[in-house]
């Protein structure tokens, strides 16, 4: 606060539960590509998303889980190809007016095949790398993992008694796992630079 980096405690503090969060989406992808590496049935290597690919994935993911909830989850380099797929040339011939109407508007699918598209922003880290790679799409089943946090987040806030330092220290616990690897399936595009 002193040299201009923040203006408020309260931005500091709000900037270190989004880079825990950050951090938390981060390991999350990080099991997941651990656990799908390309050569693995769940890898999809393309060049250039088609519908066939996302249709073959979708389905693939859908006949190995218990639950029909599958998400699509990517940046918008890759979510915005499933618009791209469906509007040809962005004539919109394929969608309802009022479909057509939302697609202008927006510019986003809110779902693909009954399967809820998530777009993430793309997050920087301190090195000013992306969080999530922009080539790559996620088809996940509900059912795929599990994701837990263990209690509430924690936190302690101090001044040092030597000293004007003021400290804000934030934590959670939290575990992820992927469990049936066939209920999801990494889509990589080499056409989109990661």
């Amino acid at each position: 606060i002193r040299t201009g980096f923040a203006e408020t405690a309260e931005t500091l503090v709000r900037l270190g539960r989004q880079r825990l969060t950050a951090e938390i989406n981060n390991r999350v992808l990080s099991t997941y590509q651990a656990a799908v590496q390309s050569g693995d049935d769940s890898y999809i290597g393309v060049s250039g998303l088609s519908l066939a690919n996302l249709n073959s994935a979708l389905s693939g993911v859908r006949d190995a889980s218990e639950s029909d909830e599958v998400v699509i989850v990517g940046r918008h380099t890759m979510t915005d190809k499933i618009v791209d797929a469906l509007t040809g040339n962005n004539t919109y011939a394929l969608f309802t007016p009022e479909t057509n109407e939302q697609l202008l508007r927006t510019g986003v699918q809110g779902s693909y095949r009954r399967a809820r598209i998530i777009t993430l922003p793309n997050v920087v880290n301190g090195s000013g790398i992306s969080q999530f790679p922009a080539n790559e799409l996620w088809i996940i089943g509900q059912d795929a993992g599990k994701a837990a946090y263990f209690g509430e987040s924690q936190f302690k806030e101090f001044i040092e008694d030597d000293n004007w330092n003021w400290h804000y220290i934030y934590r959670q616990d939290f575990a992820s796992t992927l469990i049936y690897k066939d209920r999801v399936r990494r889509i990589v595009d080499s056409t989109v630079t990661p």
